[in-house]
This record gives structure tokens, C-alpha cells and sequence, in this order.
């Protein structure tokens, strides 16, 4: 599931960062856009994060000690696996699985909420990149 929601996020980034690149381009009537700071600007956080977040799972879990169930379950015997253990174990897991990805996606919609990047004012960026793209003089003063 987590693989999933990162999958999809990670699929639209570039589209967003393209809409900004465009937005930036049109603002500040750049000659050359300046997509390689963007793109740059998103590998240096998202790349660490990338790396750190296997890391962070593996300490969360490894605070709930779950070699102690692996370690007393022997399927032969009578002895029980300690239910406090497990539960604590299952709600770690429903925590990594589950509430992260919803906190995670609550903070961007959160944090994207006040830029105003969309609708008829994306339109107009759009046209506007055209406009310079194509090198016909800019009749609109939309920005």
C-alpha cells in the first residue's frame, strides 16, 4: 500500500515541477527557464529521503522488539506467543502501513493548499509560455 501511494505521488512530481518551471519562466520573462534548479532543488530532499526512510522503518519496528515473538513461537509446542508483544508489534505495523501515508498526504494538501497554480490561471501561464515560445508579443497582462 505504501509502495502504491509513493508510486502515484511520485508519478505526478515531474508535472508539477513542469507547471512551476512554466509559472517561474512566464513571471519573471526569463530567456532560459530554470528547470535544472527546480529539478535539482527536488533531488536534494527527496533523495535522502528516500534513503532514510527504510532506515527510520527499521528502527520503529525495532523498537517493539519483534525478534522476541519470532524467538518464542515454536509451532511444536503448547507455549503461546505473548499477546502483548504482538498487539504491540500490530499496531507499530498498522502505524508504518497506514497512518503514515495519510499524515504525509494530509501535510501536501496542507501545504500546497495556498498556491494557486491551477484552473484558469494555470491557462493563462500556459498561454502566455506559448506566446514567448512561439515569439508572438504578449497581448495579455494576465500576470
Amino acid at each position: 500500500a505504501n509502495r502504491i501511494l509513493s508510486e502515484c505521488v511520485c508519478r505526478m512530481i515531474p508535472l508539477v515541477i513542469a507547471d512551476l518551471i512554466d509559472e517561474d519562466y512566464a513571471l519573471h520573462n526569463r530567456k532560459v527557464t530554470m528547470s535544472s534548479m527546480y529539478f535539482g532543488c527536488h533531488a536534494l530532499f527527496t533523495k535522502p529521503g528516500q534513503s532514510l526512510a527504510p532506515m527510520f522503518g527499521w528502527w520503529v519496528l525495532q523498537r517493539c522488539d519483534p525478534d522476541r515473538i519470532v524467538l518464542d513461537f515454536d509451532p511444536r509446542s503448547d507455549k503461546t506467543v505473548d499477546t502483548d508483544v504482538a498487539a504491540k508489534v500490530w499496531m507499530v505495523m498498522l502505524q508504518l502501513i497506514f497512518l503514515t501515508p495519510l499524515v504525509m498526504c494530509g501535510v501536501m494538501i496542507v501545504c500546497w493548499q495556498p498556491y494557486s497554480l491551477k484552473g484558469k490561471y494555470l491557462k493563462d501561464i500556459k498561454a502566455k509560455v506559448q506566446r514567448i515560445n512561439t515569439g508572438l508579443p504578449d497581448e495579455s497582462h494576465i500576470i
